[in-house]
């Protein structure tokens, strides 16, 4: 294959991985192709086969045969930052970027295999508090709680996992509200991911050369470029209320009864992370 999907959530280190891995003389970026076409509609859905269209089925056969059909999104933040517009460049390795496909993972597995699916790895509690301090809750997500509870309840899994939490979320604040959908879509893409194939956010901060080692050795690309030097530069798609400098650490804002909640629904997620980093 020579592309991937890279699935990260908001807040999570998708911008600054990507454009960084894409600064690689072999690598091109689709940047956030889905978050304007049919996938974004159905993103807080599991997908499976009664969910899907001919144009999804359509779209990721073609990408599986190595064929990218930009016909199936429309998407501005494709059109901004990506490098290939409306096919893939030949030689080159593709890298996928998206924030929105947590639930249509397993359906992408096992339909079509071939497509290779990667994850990116931030701390949820990170990501909780970045969420909530620059303000990617409400609007952001007023599609998705009843979406992620309906999801949670089909899912034999994820019920016994969320379940017992959703009256409290649905009584909760927004930041318990994004722990929650935070927790069970993370929760769900590493379910589904294959061990070995995650990009940690928290040594690419400090160390982008080895973070994203894993992804030159597997897809066989030249180790020998540099990527250190990206963390000079701010590559946010939409900056952070904090300004960007290298290694900084932004404020907390989350209340310690929060946090203490987000934790509990956290935990399960912390537990499948550390086995299948290893």
């Amino acid at each position: 294959m020579n592309n991937f999907i890279l699935i990260g959530f908001d807040r999570s280190g998708t911008s600054a991985i990507s454009r960084t891995l894409a600064a690689h003389p072999q690598v091109e970026l689709i940047f956030r192709p889905f978050n304007s076409g049919p996938i974004r509609h159905k993103m807080y859905q599991l997908l499976d086969d009664r969910k899907v269209t001919d144009e999804d089925i359509s779209f990721f056969r073609n990408l599986q045969n190595e064929v990218l059909d930009s016909s199936y999104f429309v998407s501005q933040w494709h059109q901004k930052f990506s490098s290939v517009q409306n096919s893939f460049k030949a030689g080159q390795l593709h890298v996928i970027i998206t924030n929105i496909n947590h639930f249509s993972v397993r359906w992408v597995k096992s339909t079509f295999p071939e497509i290779e699916q990667w994850a990116i790895w931030r701390h949820p509690e990170q990501i909780l508090n970045s969420c909530i301090k620059n303000e990617f809750y409400g609007e952001w997500y007023s599609d998705a709680l009843s979406q992620v509870v309906q999801s949670v309840q089909e899912d034999k899994e994820l019920s016994a996992l969320f379940e017992g939490y959703i009256d409290e979320v649905m009584a909760g604040n927004f930041t318990v509200k994004t722990a929650f959908l935070i927790a069970v879509r993370n929760y769900f893409l590493f379910k589904h991911i294959d061990a070995g194939k995650i990009v940690d956010y928290d040594i690419f901060k400090t160390d982008p050369n080895r973070a994203l080692k894993p992804v030159l050795e597997y897809f066989r690309l030249s180790q020998d470029f540099d990527f250190s030097r990206f963390l000079e530069v701010d590559l946010n798609s939409i900056p952070s209320v904090d300004g960007y400098e290298k290694n900084k650490k932004g404020a907390n804002v989350i209340t310690p009864e929060e946090m203490e909640l987000a934790r509990q629904m956290f935990e399960p997620l912390h537990q499948l992370y550390n086995q299948k980093s290893r």
